[in-house]
């Protein structure tokens, strides 16, 4: 029954339209996935395959789903889920596998899907076939499972002449690709004795990876024997970690810290990434891929391919310090992972800046490093050798000359170090900065001639010294900054401030 709503429109508040729907809308009604199906030849006594039929509620009303069938419907058997309410927009499932009885031939059944005043019909039809003289040993689904791209592996069919009389059978074989074929055949045209079996080979030799597969009939008296054969094409990935320190990551495989192995059979190619897990450790390239870097992309196109990550010792970096002031200063590269003292890893090419401190008693780079001042940059190999590097650093004291001349009218004093002048005017003092042996000796003299007293104070007066009395010379061995302070006078004695 087909009903038609009509939709009314009030206009206003004193009439009523009636307006007429663009399209009609059933209030019942289904739809079948399918109206016929044949299910091609099937040994009786067997069950073949299964067709799965799907009811749908297209109406605007939930309703009840009858089901009747007709014909030969003990060679048909239903499964249906169809039984209750269906509800608007919603679905169920038949299924029907034919499973032939009885004599050779052709059967039908007709399925008459209803709901209220709509019915739909699915017509089935499947040719029941005789076992025929061939049976074959073993199950008739076989599966070569995973075979290497570009290896072959061969499964064997023995078909048996179950007849007492001499029959010669022909061979059908359909398969999906040129790379699963028929390598061996004895029995298409061969007359097989009774009792007697023949054989047949298929052989399976991947491309690529992937899934392929074949169907074998043997036909001969009166009947067919069938087999099915799948493989599926792979490919194996050997993964390796070469020298330590690092790990494989991939989405599929997972994570592989040293040699492993995965297995690839729908996809074109895959990309693997490799990570450092210890800082002493650096990435030294890759193998088996078509990238660099940390991570590689492989095209999986041949059997047994393996991809290295290989993972080496970074260099060691060593800095040291020679001269008699290298027990007093210091050298430095930066933070990096230490290998002993004054010792650290280094990457290939990395620039390193290295310092010697304090500056004063920096004196010259004298292996693995140039430079003018107390800084260099030094370049580690690329070829991940060690590198050494070694400054000279000497004892750096500064001298605090202070000379007062009690008679104003003597002018200049002269001062030296090691005959290097710190000349200065009579009341003041003057600072000399000298790098040199730890032994200085200081030389006073004065414009005022020779009659001048010369007095010495040396600041710490536990530093050595040597003829820091009187007199124009003061021998000081210094271990640090140092004051020397001298006082010239006409008088035999010191004044009073020393």
């Amino acid at each position: 029954m087909l009903r038609v709503l009509a939709i009314l429109v009030v206009v206003g508040c004193g009439s009523a339209k009636q307006t007429t729907p663009d399209a009609t809308v059933a209030e019942i009604d289904i739809e079948v996935s399918t109206s016929s199906h044949d299910f091609g030849d099937t040994t009786v006594e067997t069950e073949g395959a299964q067709l799965t039929i799907t009811v749908s509620n297209v109406g605007m009303l939930a309703t009840d789903i009858e089901v009747a069938t007709a014909g030969d419907v003990g060679q048909f058997q239903l499964d249906n889920s169809c039984d209750e309410t269906l509800s608007p927009n919603s679905s169920c499932l038949i299924s029907a596998t034919f499973s032939p009885t009885g004599d050779v031939g052709l059967r039908t059944t007709l399925i008459d899907i209803s709901a209220g005043d709509i019915t739909k019909s699915v017509t089935l039809r499947g040719e029941a076939v005789a076992a025929g003289a061939f049976s074959l040993q073993g199950p008739s689904g076989r599966d070569l499972m995973l075979v290497g791209v570009a290896t072959s592996a061969t499964e064997i069919f023995t078909f048996t002449n179950t007849t007492a009389n001499n029959v010669v059978p022909s061979v059908e074989f359909t398969s999906s690709s040129s790379e699963m074929v028929v390598s061996s055949d004895s029995c298409d045209g061969s007359s097989i004795v009774g009792g007697e079996s023949c054989v047949i080979e298929v052989t399976f030799t991947p491309s690529e990876p992937g899934l392929e597969s074949a169907n074998l009939s043997v036909v001969g008296g009166g009947g067919t024997s069938t087999a099915a054969l799948i493989g599926t094409g792979k490919t194996t990935v050997t993964y390796v970690v070469s020298g330590g320190g690092g790990e494989i990551a991939e989405t599929i495989l997972g994570t592989c810290q040293n040699n492993c192995t995965q297995d690839y059979t729908s996809v074109d190619s895959v990309e693997v990434t490799g990570t450092i897990l210890d800082d002493t450790k650096y990435a030294n390239g890759w193998s088996g891929c078509t990238l660099q870097g940390t991570t590689c992309n492989r095209l999986l196109d041949q059997e047994n391919i393996t991809v290295e990550f290989g993972v080496a010792t970074k260099g060691r970096l060593t800095t040291s310090l020679t001269g008699n002031g290298g027990n007093r200063a210091s050298i430095q590269s930066g933070a990096a992972p230490g290998c002993g003292p004054g010792c650290t890893y280094r990457s290939p090419g990395e620039q390193v800046s290295v310092t010697v401190s304090p500056s004063s008693y920096f004196n010259a780079w004298t292996s693995g490093c140039t430079s003018a001042t107390n800084q260099c940059t030094a370049t580690m190999p690329l070829s991940g050798a060690n590198k050494s590097v070694v400054a000279d650093a000497h004892d750096a004291v500064t001298w605090n000359l202070e000379a007062t001349n009690s008679n104003q009218t003597n002018g200049l004093i002269l001062n030296s170090i090691m005959g290097i002048p710190c000349g200065g005017a009579s009341g003041t003092t003057t600072s000399c900065v000298l790098t040199s042996a730890e032994t200085v000796d200081v030389v006073l003299t004065s414009s005022g001639g020779p009659n001048l007293n010369v007095f010495w104070q040396v600041i710490p007066a536990s530093a050595a010294t040597s003829g820091c009395t009187t007199g124009p010379n003061c021998t000081v061995t210094a271990a640090a900054n140092i004051e020397v302070k001298a006082f010239f006078s006409e008088q035999p004695v010191p004044p009073n401030e020393f």
